[in-house]
C-alpha cells in the first residue's frame, strides 16, 4: 500500500498532495490559493521587469553623463594644452627677439 502513495508538492503554490490519482492534482489546480499564488508571481515577474528596466535607463543616463563630463575634461586639457604651447612659443619668440637685441648691441658697441 506504502508503493502507491507517492507524496507530491505542486511548483506554484507548494501544496502537498498524494499522487495516488491525476484527479487530485487537478483538483488543487481550482483551489483559490494556487490561483492566489499564480497571480501573484505573475505580477512579482512583471514588476521585477519594470524595475530592471527603469535601472537599465537610470545607468543609461548616468553612462551618457560621465561620458559627456569626460569629453569636457578632455576638451579643457586640450585647450590647456594649446593655450600653453602658444604661451611657450611666444615666450621663445621673446627670447629670440632678446638675443637678437642683445647681438645688436653688441656689435654696436
Amino acid at each position: 500500500v506504502a508503493a502507491n502513495f507517492k507524496p507530491m508538492t505542486c511548483e506554484v503554490c507548494g501544496t502537498a498532495y498524494l499522487g495516488q490519482n491525476e484527479g487530485e492534482y487537478e483538483a488543487h489546480l481550482k483551489f483559490k490559493v494556487h490561483d492566489s499564488y499564480t497571480k501573484v508571481r505573475e505580477r512579482l515577474k512583471e514588476l521585477k521587469d519594470k524595475q530592471a528596466e527603469r535601472e537599465r535607463i537610470v545607468k543609461e543616463k548616468k553612462d551618457a553623463e560621465r561620458k559627456k563630463r569626460e569629453e569636457e575634461r578632455a576638451e579643457k586639457a586640450e585647450k590647456r594644452k594649446k593655450a600653453r604651447e602658444e604661451k611657450e612659443g611666444k615666450d621663445k619668440d621673446k627670447d629670440k627677439d632678446g638675443d637678437e637685441k642683445d647681438k645688436d648691441d653688441k656689435d654696436g658697441e
